[in-house]
């Protein structure tokens, strides 16, 4: 950001992995065991949030965090975390699942994509009715477009102000924004393509800019 020009203080800055902090705090879980599908940064953001990272091979925890999908032996982790996950259930004591990230994908290049940890938290959704097709589970969810990263930037700014978000995706960032009551920006360089909003479309920013 300094190279761009902006200079702007470091607790201005809020990341959906620092909100873990908050989640650990608002629930209690200071001391809980976590496994983390993730790098050693996002178990650092445990471990600095009050939280005991269990080691990969654990075959027990109170929170799975479904926090990075780089870092680690992917299909190994992932499928161990699942199996976790679901002995968890069998035996009558459900895991808490936390993700601080929901998006799906991001553009890596104009023309190449990536998917990020919320791609994660489809395959444990899915998996779930799946296996467990009658019983009730719900992801908690820290990034955009819920509202914990929304309530934390307005706290910060102390509800004074306008606020605006700008984003590159129309189903995170603007609808997002548009939940918690904000005004919104939809870049047109990222993944949502301005060609696509319509006046029928259900979700509509209150800006469009081709490029930043």
């Amino acid at each position: 950001m300094r190279k761009k020009g902006f200079v702007i203080p470091v607790e201005r800055i809020i990341s959906s992995g620092s909100l873990i902090k908050n989640w650990v705090d608002d629930n209690h879980f200071a001391g809980a065991r976590f496994y983390v599908l993730g790098p050693e940064s996002t178990m650092n953001l445990v471990r600095t949030a009050g939280g005991v990272v269990v080691p990969p091979e654990s075959e027990d925890c109170d929170v799975l965090v479904l926090g990075h999908q780089n870092g680690y032996p992917f299909v190994e982790r992932v499928e161990h975390a699942l199996s976790l996950f679901f002995k968890a259930i069998a035996a009558g004591k459900p895991i808490r699942v936390l993700v601080p990230n929901p998006d799906l994908i991001y553009p890596k290049t104009r023309e190449n994509f990536g998917f990020t940890a919320g791609i994660l938290g489809l395959i444990f959704q899915e998996s779930m009715k799946m296996r467990f097709p009658d019983l009730e589970f719900n992801i908690e969810y820290l990034g955009k477009p819920y509202s914990p990263i929304f309530d934390e930037a307005k706290r910060r700014a102390n509800s004074s102000g306008k606020m605006v978000m700008i984003g590159d995706q129309l189903h995170t960032d603007v609808k997002g924004a548009n939940d918690a009551g904000i005004d919104s920006v939809l870049i047109g360089s990222g993944v949502t393509e301005l060609k696509n909003i319509t006046a029928s479309s259900p979700i509509k920013p209150t800006y469009i800019m081709h490029h930043l």
